[in-house]
């Protein structure tokens, strides 16, 4: 973050993260840490979420996450939403 008067430099470009069919929404939620984020999108006609840890350094985690109810209908427009315990 300290090049381009703090506005920082890309580290990465052009790379293909997930290729899959998303359904309607992505989230994110600031990790604990208070730096990182949690990136959360829903797999399209699938009970699964795309879960991505976001650190200083790029995806640092990256797991498919059952979700314990069908969602096998096209187009599916359920949203995410975070709840803090």
């Amino acid at each position: 973050m300290s090049l381009d008067g703090g506005f920082g430099s890309v580290v990465n470009k052009n790379d293909t993260i997930l290729v899959d069919t998303l359904s309607w929404g992505i989230g994110a939620c600031r990790h604990a840490n208070g730096r990182d984020w949690w990136v959360v999108a829903m797999r399209d006609r699938q009970p699964e979420l795309f879960t991505f840890l976001i650190s200083s350094t790029g995806i640092d985690t990256f797991f498919v996450q059952p979700i314990g109810f069908p969602s096998n209908r096209v187009g599916n427009v359920s949203s995410l939403v975070f709840y803090q315990r």
